[in-house]
């Protein structure tokens, strides 16, 4: 017991550092995008990537066990009820974690943020209405992609969440772009 309870303590430690470490170097990298684009100089806003990092710390030890739950769940299913080869298997955890995970971690991530940047509930709240449709519309083929190579290809379960952190990199750099561009650029729906 002693040695399941070091190793889990030691994952959960790995987890929360590198998701807080690459979520802080990613918005670092993001503003400076920003600035650049817009023209200004550069501003480091310590106050955001703070944000952020508390947020990603909190996220990453939750979507691990959930993930290793996703594995076991559709382990289970395949070998009991219909042998699904594995292929669907990935399909299926993708579509778990999407179903599952992204609808209120994306709720998650504007109230957190609001509520850190000293934002009032209701304020949280407006804010969640209006970015929460946009943001899952380009979420939901990103993570999808991401997480095909997440439980698709041999990502070491100790790696996962450094995996998922460095494609939240790249993530966030597609929303700050897809937000940085003058209004009349984007559709309706907030993208090209």
């Amino acid at each position: 017991l002693a040695a399941t309870m070091a190793s889990l303590t030691a994952r959960i430690a790995r987890n929360v550092t590198t998701a807080g470490a690459i979520g802080v170097v990613g918005d670092v990298s993001t503003q400076l995008y920003e600035h650049r684009e817009r023209g200004a100089n550069f501003e480091f806003d310590g106050a955001r990537s703070a944000r952020l990092a508390v947020y990603r710390c909190a996220q990453a030890p939750v979507v691990d066990a959930c993930w290793r739950g996703f594995d076991v769940l559709v382990t289970h299913v395949s070998r009991t009820i219909i042998a699904v080869p594995s292929p669907l298997a990935v399909v299926a955890k993708v579509a778990l974690d999407q179903a599952l995970l992204m609808p209120p971690f994306v709720s998650l991530f504007f109230l957190s943020q609001g509520y850190l940047e000293g934002k009032t509930l209701e304020e949280c709240r407006a804010r969640l209405r209006s970015e929460f449709i946009p943001t899952a519309k380009t979420a939901i083929p990103f993570w999808c992609a991401a997480h095909c190579v997440t439980f698709g290809l041999p990502v070491p379960l100790e790696y996962r969440v450094l995996w998922g952190s460095c494609a939240n990199v790249a993530y966030v750099a597609l929303l700050s772009a897809m937000t940085s561009q003058p209004e009349g650029a984007r559709g309706d729906d907030g993208t090209d």
